[in-house]
């Protein structure tokens, strides 16, 4: 696979990770001309957010898990699933 079309993909993907991010970082100041300032602040500002979006995410699964199964939990048990 040639550079070029790992950074595209790369670029395109929706999800960015802190394993990605050293190469979402060089693709996106080699081939986009971003500024390094702005790249080095943006992308792992993105990554920490998607992180707990997805933490987040996890957690309301499974209480909507809990309740599709008839489990119900008192109120210090959803704070620790959230």
């Amino acid at each position: 696979m040639s550079n070029d079309i790992i950074c595209k993909a790369t670029i395109i993907l929706p999800l960015l990770s802190a394993a990605t991010l050293p190469t979402t970082i060089k693709c996106v100041e080699q081939y986009n001309h971003v500024d390094k300032r702005i790249s080095r602040f943006v992308l792992p500002l993105g990554a920490t957010v998607n992180m707990d979006g997805t933490a987040l995410y996890e957690g309301v699964c499974a209480l909507w898990i809990a309740q599709l199964h008839g489990v119900s939990l008192g109120p210090g048990e959803i704070i620790t699933v959230v």
